[in-house]
């Protein structure tokens, strides 16, 4: 008997497919690869609505972002469109007896067993991912990106889903499958970038209308730097106050008070203000903190006459938004920590309330520091450029520790210039204070017990009080 050509690999004839099942395996394929491509779409837009937050920020993506995504969303699509074309064309009724209908019922079985696990996998990762995301790391999109650091994970994850699906067929057909497996790479690749193409949400709009609430975006605030900040804590007892200036015109216009997005002027502070302390405890209003965001480049005359309207009000506790120096990150995940500063309630009381102004005088070392424009102070007489002025300080108050700071302001300078004196005369005291404790106890100021602590701050206490032109006025007015 004469064996024929090819005798081990004999013709299956399960995959004889008429051309009426070829056309609709592949029209329900190409839905389903659109319907599904549309949920992932739709998913991601909505966990980015998810992520808005008390300021109004949000998760945004870069156009190359966008796309990036899309053509993962796409490309896992298609390859879920194809397993469906397979799961159609192969599952029909064999006699029971059939030789290859176990190899039939296989390539079926992995086909479903496949797109059950893996999404089943994706949805669990995506629901860690976005609780961990939205609930618990606050500003996370700043701090962490896929893209472009990890995008090889995304692309790994296209080419294992894809051979998969091939496993089962490949084994099956061996060599005769291959130009099937290359034609449907060509393919799919074509179809996925295609796809990938259509945005169903237009995402810039999305983005346009929450970030046209976020006033650090819509205003380009830009923050001072400060090395000196604490986390903002209580945030039911906290009230945000916008100092901006619109930059949308050719010449930007005076600077702008916001609260509650709305813009006010000064005389619509103090209802504000009250409104906000409506129902609030005797307690919570001695804790009461206005966390001020304050456009870098403002003058400071606003600002002295802002701080003045507040005393008016009777805040005493505010906090300077800053970032840290050198910022790892976006300035927005920052929107939580700031430099607080106790507000002189009335003349006769400095900005701590540990001595009145009558006493100003007898203090043994009295430093004198008058700002001056183009980044220079006068400190005891000497000019100071404001990178110097904590070593200056520093110098001065180990020379006798019975001081007073005496900060004379300068309405023409600019905010982030204020700040730098400031931060650096407090920068001399920490440093000095973690001087004496390393001495003393052997500890960190940061470490010390609470006894330790205060006996520290007695041997250097913060005085520093702010003249402004008003205040000098009426300073001397009294006497």
């Amino acid at each position: 008997m004469t064996l024929k050509k090819k005798f081990l690999q004999p013709q299956i004839k399960f995959l004889e497919i008429s051309r009426s099942k070829l056309v609709v395996g592949i029209v329900l394929g190409i839905t389903y690869s659109f319907a599904f491509y549309s949920f992932l779409y739709v998913c991601r837009e909505v966990f980015r609505v998810l992520s808005v937050d008390f300021y109004s920020d949000m998760f945004v993506l870069s156009d190359s972002e966008v796309n990036f995504y899309n053509l993962f969303f796409a490309f896992i699509s298609v390859i879920f469109g194809q397993s469906v074309c397979f799961n159609f064309w192969f599952d029909k009724p064999r006699a029971f007896q059939d030789r290859f209908n176990r190899r039939r019922l296989s390539i079926v079985n992995d086909q479903r067993v496949l797109n059950w696990f893996f999404l089943d996998w994706f949805a669990k990762m995506g629901v860690v991912f976005g609780i961990m995301f939205v609930l618990t790391l606050h500003g996370g999109q700043y701090v962490f990106s896929f893209y472009p650091k990890y995008n090889y994970i995304f692309v790994l994850i296209v080419i294992v889903l894809f051979f998969q699906t091939w496993n089962t067929l490949r084994w099956t057909f061996l060599r005769r499958s291959l130009k099937w497996f290359l034609l449907s790479i060509a393919i799919l690749s074509v179809i996925s970038v295609g796809l990938s193409r259509i945005n169903l949400i237009d995402y810039k709009a999305l983005n346009d209308n929450f970030l046209k609430k976020n006033i650090q975006f819509n205003y380009q605030l830009l923050l001072p730097e400060s090395d000196i900040y604490h986390r903002v804590e209580r945030r039911s007892l906290v009230l945000n106050l916008f100092v901006v200036q619109d930059t949308s015109l050719y010449k930007p216009t005076e600077p702008i008070i916001i609260i509650d997005n709305q813009v006010v002027g000064l005389e619509g502070v103090r209802t504000k203000i009250e409104k906000f302390q409506e129902g609030m405890h005797e307690y919570d209003r001695s804790i009461f903190t206005v966390l001020i965001f304050i456009n870098r480049d403002i003058k400071m005359g606003i600002v002295n006459q802002l701080k003045s309207e507040l005393s008016n009000c009777g805040v005493s506790r505010i906090a300077y938004a800053v970032v840290p120096v050198h910022p790892l990150y976006d300035q927005r995940y920052y929107q939580d920590i700031g430099m607080y500063f106790r507000l002189q309630r009335n003349r006769n009381e400095n900005s701590h309330g540990s001595f009145v102004t009558g006493k100003l005088d007898e203090k043994q070392n009295i430093i004198e520091i008058h700002q001056l424009e183009m980044d220079y102070c006068l400190v005891k007489d000497s000019l100071v450029d404001n990178e110097n002025v904590k070593e200056v300080v520093q110098k001065l108050i180990l020379k006798n520790s019975d001081y007073l700071i005496k900060f004379y302001l300068n309405d023409q300078v600019i905010f982030s210039s204020y700040l730098k004196v400031l931060t650096s005369c407090r920068s001399a005291l920490y440093e000095l204070r973690d001087y004496y404790a390393q001495n003393r106890y052997s500890k960190k100021y940061d470490e010390l017990f609470i006894s330790e602590i205060d006996e520290v701050n007695m041997h250097y206490p913060y005085r520093l009080i702010e003249f402004t032109t008003e205040r000098e006025t009426d300073l001397k007015s009294t006497h």
